[in-house]
């Protein structure tokens, strides 16, 4: 029995590495017979031909064939041996088995059409090869062999020239059979001791190769004769009956125990033996579930359902933290797809082993060498444990994965994780896990092509090394560089790559040892983006479903749901196995999934006071949302709740501060190319900065970094207006004082760019549009000082050079900011600056006529000159027939409108008319666009 289980594994294992090929006989054709249809053997067949021809005395079957040719022709001949095989006759559910199993290839020297319609009914890619010309044209790697032809190609060997002449009419297919029986494992199924195809194949292997894998003959009886027969000749005798093989199947009525029991013989081969293997008293279930996780350790993180449909019959609960639980389903628990009752009473086994130990884990997994590896694993997919007792009410006692750090070291190690991908090292060529850190480095530098040469040498040792998973995660990633170095704007040398064509995932996959795909699948899903398209559907669905009862509570209503921490771990699982794994994905249905997992969580708070963000939330808003996108999503959590705060713990507050924001704005800084710089990734760390409650250590060194982003010149607006909303949400929201030190070194940083200019355009423009306005306020606010009266002396010199309009455009924004917070030095420089620039004005320009206006009601002009009040009424009357309208005449209203309301200027009224009747005349007029 045992020998007998050895040589059934190496079939099984031969089937999982693609090297299992099965030659099938009549005695498998025959298990489709009825009661009212049967198959004949072959030595019903030569009976007949031999009452035919009256002969008695002749034992070759070929000689007897070919004789009834001879005889009575080629019609008859065919026609004689076609009435034997009726059309009607179905596949038995041995075929089924065959074509599950699917080994490399199959042959059979059967006439009879039972294969294709088994394909036809289990639509199966398997394509029937019956000549020369079938082999030729085939294109699929699933072919079923019929090596002595059919009946449909009037082909078929059977009288003794058949075989004579087969390598001259079968030359290719004699070819490709010899080459399967020289480097597959061959299974002979069908065949008795003493059949002619099974003796001339026998030929075959004698004359051909000196060496050939395991051949077996299943048969039904002992025959110590034949089997010693068969052995010399390199075949060895499965015999298979009741003393080694139940009857598991119902297919087969009656006195057929030989279909029953090779069925039996082939699902062993179908599941693998596991459920058999499972109740054996002799397997270890630790080692049978290591051997189950085994493949999982060439990666750095482990995604949940990996672990899932590698074990099989098990799923996850959830502990208060969104932690999963690994759960094995009891013998009459959760109904699965997997079911198995024998599997589920080893995974009872494994739990009396934890029980045992439960009192003291971090000991027990000490002891146990393979119990360690498992949960080793298991830590990789951040399971904290394995359910062991469940009582009525669902609640669980677990035994703790000691493996898997503390909740605080854990996301400590998650943070280095998710901010230190760019860290500088040399790649040992050798491990796959330092290239791909290098690759992975190169591909968020956005050097495609440089990632592209690493992950090629990826590829090639994953292919050495037979490391399948790293392999999949090496050939989704070239597809990504793929498209970059086609189509990004930064790939330097588009026409070079305009031939490189993506990997055909999904051809690369099914290629793989069949034994792996079972292993992979999860990891394919993920790669080939199904995995990524569902949880994309899911968390989409549970977003609406949590809105809704968010909307439901606040109206009196309550809500249950079992699996709340579901979607958090879901977030996590799918975040940390994509970034630790280096996967380089920037599709938009992963970001837009990410995106959907915040939400869900946003909206699960809402009903309550405050809204708390973990390290995954704030690294998801910051790496996954436009700035647009988290604005509005915080201005509705927080700006129309003004009593709601953003939370987050202390560590993250750190982490955000002192290592995001700081190693980002190194890399903003670093890099020149405006196409590379992380700008959304910065502006996205002050957004949610702005909206937390800081410390004063915190804020002194995120103004410290401010003040280090002022100085370089690759800033732009985007950053400048971050910054000033930063400054205005921590005053308002949380009454935060800034010193003015920090706020003063800003200010001349700025004005010292324009001075020895270095200010680039987006400097200039953050400078002259208001986007700073907050800075100056806070110094006003704070009751500062601004007196460096030499640096605005150079300023005011640099500026004297421009034209007209560029005075007033920087008089009427960074000056005037500066002299509502200067000292009495300061307002007189900047007030005899602005007074020289109306010396030189004509007061022809609306904007000319602005400025003065605007320079009355600032305090620089102190009266107002009757002059120019002519001038401006006879500059209005050219726009009072509505044919031409400027934009600024609304802001230009609104001075008028201050000057008479408010600084009761006299004089300025029937300007005041003229320019409300402009306005009401343009405002009345329909809108172009609608017509």
């Amino acid at each position: 029995m045992e020998s007998f289980d050895g040589h059934a594994r190496q079939i099984i294992k031969a089937n999982d590495d693609n090297k299992l090929a099965i030659f099938v006989g009549a005695g498998v054709s025959m298990s489709s017979n009825t009661s009212a249809m049967k198959l004949p053997s072959w030595w019903d067949l030569i009976k007949e031909l031999q009452a035919d021809l009256k002969i008695s005395d002749e034992s070759d079957y070929l000689k007897v064939a070919q004789l009834y040719f001879l005889e009575f022709g080629e019609v008859a001949y065919y026609n004689k041996i076609k009435e034997f095989f009726p059309d009607n006759i179905e596949p038995s559910y041995i075929h089924d088995l065959l074509l599950d199993i699917d080994p490399q290839c199959i042959i059979t020297t059967n006439w009879d059409s039972l294969f294709e319609k088994t394909i036809d009914k289990k639509i199966t890619l398997h394509e029937v090869i019956c000549s020369d010309k079938d082999l030729v044209k085939s294109k699929s790697t699933k072919n079923i062999i019929k090596m002595h032809g059919d009946f449909k190609n009037h082909n078929i060997v059977f009288k003794e020239d058949d075989y004579l002449n087969y390598t001259h009419n079968f030359p290719l297919l004699e070819n490709y059979v010899k080459s399967i029986l020289s480097t597959h494992t061959v299974l002979f199924l069908g065949y008795s001791y003493n059949d002619i195809n099974l003796k001339h194949i026998m030929k075959w292997i004698q004359n051909h190769s000196s060496y050939t894998p395991p051949m077996y003959l299943v048969a039904f009886q002992e025959n110590s004769s034949q089997k010693q027969y068969l052995e010399n000749h390199g075949i060895k005798t499965l015999v298979i009956n009741e003393n080694n093989h139940t009857k598991t199947t119902n297919a087969f009525k009656g006195s057929d125990w030989r279909s029953s029991i090779l069925a039996s013989f082939l699902e062993n081969i179908k599941y693998k033996n596991a459920d058999r293997d499972a109740l054996n008293q002799d397997v270890d279930p630790l080692n049978f579930i290591y051997q189950k996780l085994k493949h999982l350790e060439s990666l750095d993180y482990v995604l949940l359902e990996q672990i899932r449909v590698s074990l099989g019959n098990c799923g996850y609960k959830y502990d208060s933290e969104s932690q999963p639980i690994l759960n094995f389903y009891s013998p009459k628990g959760v109904l699965t797809k997997d079911y198995s009752e024998n599997l589920r009473i080893l995974y009872q086994s494994f739990k009396a082993v934890l029980v045992s130990g439960i009192e003291d884990e971090k000991e027990l997994l000490r002891e146990n060498a393979t119990l360690h590896k498992i949960f080793v694993i298991l830590a990789k997919a951040n399971i904290a444990g394995v359910i062991t007792e469940e009582d009525e009410r669902g609640k669980a006692t677990y035994f703790i994965n000691s493996l898997l750090p503390l909740p605080d070291i854990r996301q400590e190690q998650h943070r280095g994780f998710l901010t230190e991908f760019s860290k500088e090292g040399v790649a040992n060529n050798n491990r796959i896990d330092d290239i791909s850190s290098n690759a992975y480095k190169l591909f968020k530098e956005k050097d495609y092509e440089g990632a592209f040469r690493k992950n090629t040498d990826i590829i090639l040792l994953c292919n050495k090394q037979k490391n399948y998973s790293q392999l999949l995660i090496a050939l989704f990633n070239k597809n990504i560089l793929v498209w970059h170095l086609k189509h990004s704007l930064l790939s330097k040398n588009t026409e070079k790559f305009s031939k490189l064509d993506e990997v055909d995932i999904q051809g690369q996959f099914f290629s793989l040892p069949k034994s792996e795909l079972k292993k992979l699948q999860p990891l394919y899903d993920f790669v080939s983006l199904k995995r990524i398209y569902e949880v994309a559907y899911n968390s989409s669905n549970e977003l609406n479903k949590i809105n809704q009862a968010a909307k439901s509570i606040k109206n009196g209503g309550i809500h249950f749901n079992n699996y709340a921490d579901k979607p958090s771990a879901e977030h996590v699982d799918l975040l940390l196995f994509t970034t630790i794994n280096k996967l380089m994905v920037n599709h938009e249905v992963y970001s837009s999934t990410i995106q959907n997992f915040v939400k869900i969580s946003i909206a699960r708070q809402s009903i309550q006071n405050n809204i708390k963000l973990n390290l995954y939330e704030l690294f998801s808003c910051i790496n996954f949302f436009s700035n647009k996108e988290l604005t509005i999503e915080l201005e509705m959590l927080l700006v129309k709740n003004k009593s709601k705060k953003l939370l987050i713990n202390q560590a993250d507050k750190t982490w955000l501060t002192s290592v995001f924001l700081c190693n980002t704005i190194d890399t903003f800084i670093g890099e020149s190319s405006v196409f590379k710089k992380p700008e959304s990734e910065l502006q996205n760390i002050i957004t949610l900065l702005s909206v937390i409650e800081l410390d004063d250590e915190s804020i002194t060194l995120i103004m410290g970094e401010f003040e280090r982003l002022t100085l370089s010149n690759q800033n732009s607006i985007n950053t400048y207006e971050s910054i000033n909303n930063f400054l205005a949400h921590q005053h308002n929201i949380f009454q935060k004082s800034i010193e003015n030190e920090i706020l003063i070194k800003i200010i001349d940083n700025l004005i010292s760019k324009v001075v020895y200019k270095k200010a680039n355009g987006w400097d200039v423009h953050a400078l002259t549009s208001g986007s700073l306005f907050n800075l100056y306020g806070l110094v006003g606010v704070n009751k500062g000082i601004y007196s460096n009266v030499k640096l605005i002396r150079k300023l005011l010199a640099e500026l004297s050079e421009l034209n007209v309009q560029e005075k007033i455009k920087y008089t009427q924004t960074l000056l005037f900011s500066i002299f509502n917070i200067g000292n009495k030095a300061i307002q007189k420089i900047i007030s005899d600056f602005v007074l020289k620039i109306h010396q030189n004005m004509e007061l022809c320009k609306d904007n000319e006529f602005h400025f003065y206006f605007w320079s009355l009601a600032s305090g620089f002009i102190s009266d107002l000159e009757l002059s120019v009040v002519d001038k401006i009424k006879g500059y209005l009357v050219g726009f009072e027939d509505g044919k031409v309208f400027h934009g600024r005449f609304y802001d230009l209203k609104s001075i008028i409108d201050y000057l008479v309301t408010e600084k009761s200027t006299h004089g300025l009224e029937e300007v005041q008319s003229i320019l409300n009747n402009i306005i009401a005349l343009h405002d009345s007029r329909s809108n172009p666009s609608n017509l």
